[in-house]
């Protein structure tokens, strides 16, 4: 009996020693420096949940840190923005409304009257004979020549007024009619079968709004080398300065109205009684 009860034992001694093998393997192991306590089922089981679960967006129960989107009080290195900031107004731009005329072309009582008497007479430009020059005269001669000429003590602007200087020994004053007219001055020629060619690609001379131009040019009384173009902010006439061979004074031009002051004429003596006639 004895003998079956010790044979009993060792046979449950034999089963709970071959099931613990496990356990006593992982007692050993961290008693020789492992630390980490062997999972437990329970843990597996934990963590294959963990793995199939769905993943949770970030955006949910966390918080995120924007610190451009943090209000002034809350961020320093933002500037403060005032409850109620102060729209500028757009500018308005008035349609249709001329421009401001240049200083350069207002203010002279002179140039504003003959620019008035040019536009009443119904012309889009003036134009005046002022005399014959030198073809070598220097600027300083022509100024002197003007300032002491009839038209320039009337019209004292003119001594300032812009100098344009081709060859030629007539002198000619050329007035917009308004401040918002222009002068443009082109050259020009003569072809051998006479006929007039003009360069108006580039301008020999472009006046501000406004000014008037004094021109030297043609050698020849029979042609003109230049070509004058006046605009009256609008419109425009061009035409050759020139003196008629008749009375030596400007040829008659549509739309140019002539300002010249001429001198009084010897032909005057036809007309008087034959007692007063030289003799």
């Amino acid at each position: 009996m004895s003998k079956r009860v010790q044979g009993l034992l060792m046979a449950l001694l034999l089963l709970l020693s071959l099931s613990g093998c496990g356990t006593l393997e992982a007692l050993k192991q961290f008693r020789d420096g492992d630390q980490t306590p062997p999972a437990s089922d329970n843990s597996t089981a934990e963590s294959d949940k963990a793995s199939s679960a769905p993943e949770t967006p970030p955006s949910e129960g966390k918080k995120f840190f924007f610190p451009d989107r943090l209000t002034p009080s809350q961020n320093p290195e933002s500037p403060e923005i005032p409850e109620n900031p102060e729209i500028p107004e757009s500018p308005v731009y008035p349609e249709n409304v001329p421009a401001e005329p240049p200083a350069t072309s207002g203010g002279d009582p002179a140039l504003e009257a003959l620019q008035d008497e040019i536009s009443r007479s119904g012309s889009t430009g003036g134009l005046a004979f002022i005399g014959y020059v030198d073809s070598q005269s220097s600027e300083m001669e022509l100024r002197d020549y003007i300032a002491y000429s009839d038209i320039g003590q009337e019209r004292p602007f003119l001594q300032d007024a812009a100098l344009l200087m081709t060859e030629g020994q007539e002198l000619y004053a050329v007035c917009p009619p308004n401040p918002y007219g222009t002068v443009t001055v082109y050259a020009s020629g003569v072809t051998e079968w006479g006929e007039y060619v003009d360069d108006t690609s580039t301008p020999l001379y472009t006046g501000m709004p406004g000014e008037a131009v004094i021109v030297q040019c043609n050698l020849s009384e029979i042609y003109s080398n230049v070509l004058i173009s006046v605009t009256d902010g609008g419109g425009a006439i061009q035409f050759r300065p020139s003196l008629s061979m008749m009375d030596g004074r400007i040829v008659e031009m549509a739309g140019v109205y002539d300002f010249s002051v001429y001198a009084q004429s010897f032909d005057a003596f036809a007309v008087l009684p034959d007692t007063e006639k030289l003799t």
